[in-house]
C-alpha cells in the first residue's frame, strides 16, 4: 500500500446521472481538491444536494433526453452512452488531471484517447456488479417471475466489457460488486472497494425517533416493517409480497415506499389492501419514515450501494437484507440486522417472526446502540479514493519502468 498523496489532486468525476457522484464530489472537493463535476444535471440543479456549482460542467441536454425516453414507454437509443461518452472525452481532454473517475457505459470514448499526462490515473466506477454478472442474476429473475426484466443488452455487455480493461483501474462499492469482477477474470489489484459513506447527519436517529421505536417495540402494537425502493423484481419485489402475504395478518403493519414498474404493477395491486403503498416520495420526507417505522427490509436480488440502507442504518432501523449489494459493508460498521439469502423469502418470513418474537430485546439494542454512538458510519470516501490513486500511480510508475 502506498502513502497518502501529499499533494492537491486535479479529480474529475464524469457522471451520466446522479448516483453517489454528487456524495464524491463534495467529499473531495472538502478534502482540499481541486474537483471538475461533468454531468447531464443541470448546475441550479447541482446545487440542490450541497455541490458547488462551480465545479460543474453540464451536459444538461443528455440529461433532459435521458429522463424524456423512459416517460415515452421507450429505453435510450445505444447513441445516447457514445454520444454522452464523446462529449466527456472531449471535455476532459480540455485540462489535465491526476485523477479521472468515469462512470461505466460512457467511458469508452475518453479511455480510448491517448494519455496527454502519463501520469494521469482513470478509473471505471461501476456500482453494480460486472454487467455480466448483473445480466446473469437478472436473467435468472426473468426465469423465477415470469417477467420480462429490464436487463442489460448484448450492446451494453460488449461496451462495458470493452471498456473494463482499458481503465487503470475500477471502483467499486460493494464487497459483493468487487467479487463479481474477480470471478469474471479481472485481476485483484485492479479492483477496488471503496465502501458507501453517504452516513449523513440528518439521517441520524434522534432521541425522540429512537424513544418511539423502543415504546413500541415493548409493547404490543404491530411490528412496522419499511422498505424503500423501486418495486421491481430486480429488487426483490417477489419476496416482499410473499412476506405481506404471510405476515400482514400476524401482527405485521407494512409500509412499501418507491416507484411501481410496470412489471409489479399486478403485485402492487395485490399487496395494496394489505400493505401501505406510498408511491415514491422526496428524500426529504423519508427521514420521518424511517422515524416512525421498527425494521427496515431490502430483498435486493442485485445492487450496488444503495442510499437507502445507508440511510435506514443511520436511522438505526435493523435492517434484513441480502449479501448482494453493500449491506455486510454497512453491517460491519455497527449497523443492527442480518444478512439473509437473495430469492429467499422464507429466511425473510422467519426473521421477522424472530424480531417480534424477540422485539423487547430489539428495543434494548437500538436504545444500547443509540446511547453508545458506536455506529461507525463516518464519511471516509476522500481518504479511500486518495488511497486508490496512489496504489494505482505507484503501479503505473512501476510498470513504466
Amino acid at each position: 500500500m502506498s502513502e497518502a498523496p501529499q499533494k492537491v489532486l486535479r479529480v474529475a468525476i464524469v457522471a451520466h446521472g446522479r448516483f453517489n457522484s454528487f456524495d464524491i464530489a463534495r467529499a473531495m472537493q472538502s478534502a482540499g481538491h481541486q474537483v471538475s463535476l461533468y454531468t447531464n444535471y443541470p448546475a441550479w440543479a447541482v446545487k440542490r444536494f450541497k455541490v458547488d456549482p462551480k465545479i460543474v460542467i453540464s451536459n444538461w441536454w443528455s440529461g433532459v433526453t435521458q429522463r424524456l425516453y423512459p416517460r415515452l414507454g421507450m429505453s435510450l437509443p445505444n447513441s445516447w452512452s457514445e454520444r454522452f461518452g464523446r462529449w466527456a472525452a472531449n471535455e476532459l481532454g480540455k485540462r489535465e488531471f491526476d485523477l479521472v473517475l468515469i462512470w461505466s457505459s460512457v467511458a469508452e470514448e475518453y479511455l480510448r484517447l491517448p494519455k496527454t499526462n502519463p501520469s494521469t490515473v482513470r478509473v471505471i466506477v461501476r456500482e453494480s456488479a460486472h454487467i455480466q454478472a448483473q445480466y446473469d442474476l437478472l436473467v435468472a429473475e426473468e426465469i423465477r417471475s415470469g417477467a420480462v426484466q429490464d436487463k442489460p443488452s448484448t450492446w451494453s455487455l460488449a461496451r462495458e466489457q470493452r471498456e473494463y480493461p482499458m481503465a487503470d483501474a475500477i471502483m467499486t462499492r460493494a464487497g459483493f460488486s468487487r467479487q463479481s469482477f474477480l470471478d469474471h477474470g479481472s485481476a485483484p489489484e485492479q479492483v477496488f472497494l471503496v465502501k458507501p459513506d453517504a452516513f449523513l447527519d440528518r439521517w441520524r436517529a434522534d432521541a425522540t425517533a429512537v424513544a418511539g421505536r423502543v415504546q413500541r417495540l415493548n409493547s404490543a402494537e404491530p411490528i412496522r416493517v419499511l422498505f424503500v425502493g423501486s418495486l421491481c423484481f430486480r429488487k426483490g419485489l417477489l419476496d416482499l409480497r410473499d412476506m405481506v402475504l404471510t405476515l400482514h395478518q400476524q401482527g405485521f403493519k407494512f409500509t412499501l415506499t418507491g416507484q411501481t414498474y410496470p412489471e409489479g404493477a399486478v403485485i402492487a395491486e395485490q399487496l395494496s389492501a394489505m400493505a401501505k403503498i406510498t408511491g415514491r416520495l422526496a428524500e426529504t420526507e423519508l427521514g420521518a419514515l424511517y422515524a416512525e417505522n421498527d425494521v427496515f427490509v431490502f430483498p435486493t436480488i442485485e445492487d450496488g450501494a444503495p442510499a437507502v440502507v445507508v440511510q435506514a442504518a443511520a436511522a438505526l432501523l435493523p435492517i434484513l437484507s441480502t449479501p448482494n449489494c453493500s449491506w455486510p459493508e454497512i453491517q460491519a460498521a455497527g449497523a443492527l440486522g442480518q444478512i439473509l439469502p437473495a430469492r429467499n423469502p422464507a429466511a425473510f418470513i422467519a426473521a421477522l417472526q424472530q424480531f417480534k418474537l424477540h422485539r423487547m430485546q430489539h428495543a434494548d439494542a437500538i436504545a444500547r446502540l443509540h446511547a453508545s454512538g458506536a455506529l461507525h458510519l463516518q464519511s471516509a470516501i476522500a481518504p479511500q479514493i486518495e488511497q486508490m490513486y496512489c496504489d494505482v500511480h505507484a503501479r503505473n510508475i512501476r510498470c513504466a519502468l
